[in-house]
């Protein structure tokens, strides 16, 4: 599902800061990444918001925390 491969990808280039993982990298340059036009990818990233899997961190724009879901549901999908 196209959806995780966003949450893995943000998992991916995420690191440790207060101890949250938080991806620092934008939506465009994830995208490119994913070869994903930003507007798709921007959907995906609003349903893994809505979903529980992601928070916006902070006053930071296109900067995404991992939740505790979210982190669980990555350690699965690469346990596969």
């Amino acid at each position: 599902d196209k959806k995780f491969e966003v949450l893995n990808c943000i998992a991916e280039h995420s690191v440790k800061i207060d101890g949250e993982l938080v991806c620092p990298l934008s939506q465009n340059v994830l995208a490119k990444e994913l070869n994903m036009a930003r507007m798709t990818f921007s959907r995906y990233l609003h349903s893994l918001i809505n979903s529980g899997f992601i928070q916006p961190r902070g006053n930071l724009i296109n900067r995404y925390t991992l939740t505790e879901l979210g982190i669980k549901v990555v350690k699965t999908i690469n346990r596969l």
